[in-house]
């Protein structure tokens, strides 16, 4: 991952991109806001189905996520609502 210096910690940072390639490779590009404390923005390119599925969370670490980010980008977990905030 990208070494950051955050400035305001109301932003989102861009972290990196991981790829793993092959029939069942994905692309998984990563975000993080840290305050009050780290949130996660993850957008998930599914090789074997062509599918960009964007996913956000609530605070966590990154460990806590990457194993679901990889299944969804193997196309073992699919997504199937979303839920939008109310404005």
């Amino acid at each position: 991952l990208n070494k950051i210096e955050c400035k305001n910690y109301n932003e989102e940072y861009y972290l990196s991109e991981v790829v793993k390639k092959g029939e069942t490779g994905y692309k998984i590009k990563i975000w993080v806001s840290v305050a009050p404390a780290k949130f996660w923005k993850f957008e998930v390119f599914t090789n074997e189905n062509k599918t960009t599925t964007i996913l956000t969370t609530g605070s966590g670490n990154l460990c806590d996520y990457w194993n679901t980010m990889e299944l969804i980008g193997e196309g073992m977990i699919g997504v199937v609502s979303v839920i939008c905030p109310l404005e």
